[in-house]
C-alpha cells in the first residue's frame, strides 16, 4: 500500500474567491509518511529538512575523489563547485594542521630528545613487562619523534621502523638510534607499507596530535599481521564533557599542534569499529609542573600567558596503555 502523507488537507482560495478542497501532495522538504520498512536503520527520511537528498548524497560522496567523479554522479555545476570547494577547504585544513606540527616539534625537538632520554629506562621497563614479544619480530612505531617508542622496543625485536613527519625530530633519532631501527620520513594517516607488514605496530602520545585519530587506529590495523599486536598509548580524557572541553581548552593553548585528548570510551569505539580485540588496559598518572610543561611545547609570550589563565590548578593527566590483538 504506498504511503501517504501526513499532511492534512487544506483550503485552497481561486482569484474568483471559490475556495476548492485539494489534497495537499507532500512537496520536498516536507516530511512524509513512511512505511516502517522505508525507515529501517534510519531516524529521519532523506526527504526530511536538513537531510541531504540522493543526488546531493552521491556528490557529496564522490566529492573526495575527481571532476570526473562528481559529473559521472549526476552532479549539477553548482554541486560540483561546492563539493570540490569543501575538499579544497579540507585540504587546506589539514595542510595547516601539518604545518602547525612541524613548527611546534621542529622548534623543541633538542627538549624533546632530552625528556625521552630522561624517560628512557622507566619507558623501557613498562614495555618489557606490557608486551609480550617473542624477540624476532618486526615492529612499527607511528608518530615517533625522536624514538622513545621505537628505543624501547629495539631490544626485545628483531627490527623496527620508525614513521616521523617532522624532519628534525627524524635527523635527532637517527643520530642514536640502535642498529635494527630505521627511521622513514611519512604520513601516518597513509603508512607506505603493505598490508599485514608487521607483527607489531604501536603509536605513542601521537593521537591528540592527529586531527582524525581514526585513520591513524585504521593504519595501525591494516599494516599488522592476523594475530599480530597493535599498542596505542595516548593521554586521555576525563569522562566528564565539561571537564575535557576545559583540558583540551587548555592543551590547545599551550601547544597549537594539539587537536583532541580522547577519552577511554572513544578509544575503545575506534578499537572496535577496526575490530581489534582488546587484551589489556592499565591507567598511569602523571603529575605535570605548569612551568616545565609550557617550556616543552616553546610557549612563550601571550601564548603562555592564556595558557596559564586555563590550567588546571593541580593538572595530574592520565595516560591509557591499550594492548590489541588483529584477529
Amino acid at each position: 500500500m504506498p504511503a501517504r502523507s501526513c499532511r492534512p488537507s487544506r483550503r485552497r482560495t481561486t482569484r474568483r474567491g471559490r475556495s476548492t478542497a485539494s489534497a495537499a501532495r507532500p512537496s520536498p522538504g516536507r516530511w512524509r509518511l513512511w512505511p516502517s520498512s522505508a525507515l529501517a536503520g534510519s531516524t529521519t527520511p532523506s526527504s526530511a529538512p536538513g537531510s541531504p537528498s540522493r543526488r546531493s548524497r552521491s556528490c557529496a560522496a564522490a566529492s573526495s575523489t575527481s571532476r570526473r567523479g562528481l559529473r559521472s554522479a549526476g552532479c549539477s555545476r553548482k554541486s560540483r563547485r561546492s563539493a570540490l570547494l569543501a575538499r579544497s577547504r579540507q585540504r587546506r585544513r589539514r595542510l595547516s594542521t601539518h604545518d602547525a606540527t612541524r613548527a611546534r616539534f621542529a622548534a623543541t625537538a633538542d627538549r624533546l630528545a632530552a625528556l625521552q632520554e630522561r624517560r628512557a629506562d622507566e619507558l623501557a621497563s613498562r614495555i618489557r613487562e606490557f608486551v609480550p614479544l617473542a624477540g624476532d619480530e618486526r615492529a612499527l612505531d607511528v608518530g615517533a619523534g625522536t624514538g622513545a617508542l621505537a628505543f624501547a622496543l629495539a631490544p626485545l625485536v628483531g627490527e623496527v621502523v620508525a614513521v616521523e613527519l617532522v624532519p628534525e625530530l627524524i635527523e635527532r633519532g637517527r643520530a642514536k638510534a640502535p642498529a635494527n631501527v630505521s627511521f622513514v620520513e611519512g604520513d601516518i594517516v597513509k603508512l607506505d607499507f603493505a598490508r599485514a607488514s608487521f607483527d607489531v605496530a604501536g603509536t605513542l602520545r601521537t593521537l591528540h596530535h592527529v586531527p582524525r585519530p581514526e585513520l591513524v587506529i585504521a593504519e595501525l590495523t591494516r599494516v599488522t599481521r592476523p594475530g599480530g599486536t597493535v599498542l596505542v598509548v595516548d593521554q586521555i580524557a576525563p569522562n566528564d564533557p565539561l571537564a575535557a572541553f576545559d583540558l583540551n581548552a587548555f592543551e590547545r593553548a599551550r601547544d597549537p599542534s594539539h587537536t583532541r585528548t580522547l577519552a577511554d570510551v572513544d578509544l575503545r569505539q575506534l578499537f572496535e569499529a577496526n575490530s581489534l580485540v582488546l587484551l589489556k588496559a592499565e591507567f598511569v598518572r602523571e603529575q605535570r609542573e605548569l612551568e616545565p610543561y609550557l617550556d616543552l611545547a616553546g610557549c612563550k609570550g601571550e601564548q603562555r600567558e592564556q595558557a596559564k589563565a586555563l590550567a588546571p590548578a593541580d593538572y595530574t593527566a592520565e595516560l591509557g596503555w591499550y594492548l590489541l590483538r588483529r584477529p
